[in-house]
């Protein structure tokens, strides 16, 4: 039963949010974030601050009201009735009836218990959207943080792609000077330099909107921390096949279909109990026009089920099952399908990533380091050194954008999978 201190908090906790969101002051209740930000520090706070997932909770909670409102009982009427006189005559209380009572409502066939049960079918149901809802927080979170990691990263390789620049053209400069380089090759530097702090200016911006996106993930407006914590590098090879396909039946939108399909069993059984129709009963005393001594009087009123017996209702019911199973078929199929695209693009993301390091700390950074060693004793042209430069830094640009992907759609296995709550990877 949710309690009135509870329905309180709910309101108080909206109006808070919604006040903090319209003045700007929720980053104040995100200070106690760190510095340094971890994905289990992430998840846990958007768990506890996301607006999305406190309103699929205040669901929970209606779905519980409402099982409890079927389970009560129907009030009794109270009846009260003056019958005056038929003669023109002027009433007065001896002569005339009064008659006082109360009827009362009794539902037969099992109707309360089938509504209840209906009821905790459809708890049953939005419980599974509150993990529905938990486990696309979970994937929300990870794909935001993955993105801030990765942005982090080509920040780093942004800073370092102009540090080269800078040394190239002081290179450069000096051997023009020296008459060693002609001047379009430190024109050329001088362009290369330039390009390097567009660049990086580009991705810091990156960088500071993959933040903020993360940020709001837990309703803040700004990022309370300067950098995330991930092991964006650590990168393992994908399971087999068949064993994440076996399981598949643990994907809580599955288990919300077999709800749906057990709350449509019960919605049958209820059609079927309200074609019993119910009774009602009247208990009263009423007092005779002639003789002034009360008399107890009792009915009792049943509608008889000649042309109403809910026909139309239980016929719609058996319709709604077979289309929720269909439903349920249709789901199962997609979520195979779905799962196998995914791990198929996993598998391949991850064999780019095995192959792109290698060839980084193979031929790229030799080739680099052959061509800027030929370059400063001459044996080379400016053009060679450009080249294979931008050759190294593409490839870790590429390589970067594989680790992105594998970590993409690992998340989106470990959806699939609900295994969300199970195995959170840490930064």
């Amino acid at each position: 039963m949710l309690s009135i201190f509870r329905q309180k908090k709910i309101q108080t906790c909206v109006l808070l949010c919604l006040a903090f969101t319209n003045l700007g002051m929720c980053d104040e209740l995100c200070a106690d974030l760190s510095v340094i930000l971890n994905f289990e520090e992430a998840y846990n706070y958007a768990l506890l601050n996301n607006i999305k997932t406190m309103a699929t909770e205040v669901d929970a909670d209606i779905r519980q009201a409402e099982r409890r409102q079927v389970g009560l009982y129907p009030n009794p009427e109270f009846n009260i009735s003056l019958d005056g006189p038929s003669n023109g005559t002027s009433w007065n209380s001896s002569g005339n009836d009064i008659s006082i009572g109360i009827t009362q409502l009794f539902e037969l066939g099992g109707k309360r218990k089938a509504r209840i049960h209906v009821a905790e079918a459809a708890q049953d149901e939005t419980n599974w959207s509150l993990e529905i809802a938990k486990c696309d927080l979970y994937a929300e979170v990870m794909h935001a943080f993955v993105n801030t990691a990765v942005a982090q990263e080509r920040l780093i390789l942004a800073k370092d792609f102009q540090e080269i620049a800078e040394q190239s053209l002081n290179c450069i400069t000096c051997k023009t000077s020296c008459g060693k380089a002609p001047l379009l090759d430190t024109k050329k530097a001088e362009i290369s330099l330039k390009m390097a702090k567009i660049i990086f200016n580009k991705r810091l911006s990156e960088l500071q909107r993959t933040k903020i996106q993360l940020s709001s993930l837990w309703n803040s407006n700004e990022p309370q921390f300067e950098r995330v914590e991930f092991k964006l590098f650590a990168i393992e090879p994908p399971l087999p096949y068949h064993q994440l396909a076996e399981e598949i039946e643990n994907n809580p939108e599955l288990a919300r279909a077999h709800a749906e399909v057990s709350k449509a069993w019960k919605i049958i059984k209820l059609e079927h109990a309200k074609r019993i129709p119910n009774m009602a009963i009247y208990v009263g005393v009423s007092t005779s026009r002639n003789f002034h001594d009360p008399a107890l009087s009792l009915a009792v009123n049943i509608p008889l089920p000649i042309f109403d017996r809910n026909q139309g209702n239980i016929e719609r019911a058996d319709f709604e099952l077979n289309q929720v199973m269909l439903k349920q078929v249709d789901l199962i199929n997609k979520l195979k399908v779905r799962l196998k695209v995914v791990y198929r693009e996993w598998n391949t993301a991850y064999l780019q990533v095995a192959d792109l390091k290698e060839i980084i700390e193979t031929s790229a950074t030799d080739a680099f380091k052959l061509a800027e060693e030929r370059y400063a004793i001459g044996n080379s042209s400016f053009l060679d050194f450009l080249d294979a430069r931008a050759t190294l830094f593409m490839i870790r640009q590429q390589y970067l954008d594989a680790v992105e992907e594998y970590h993409h759609k690992q998340t989106e296995i470990i959806q699939l999978l609900a295994k969300c709550c199970s195995e959170v990877i840490n930064g």
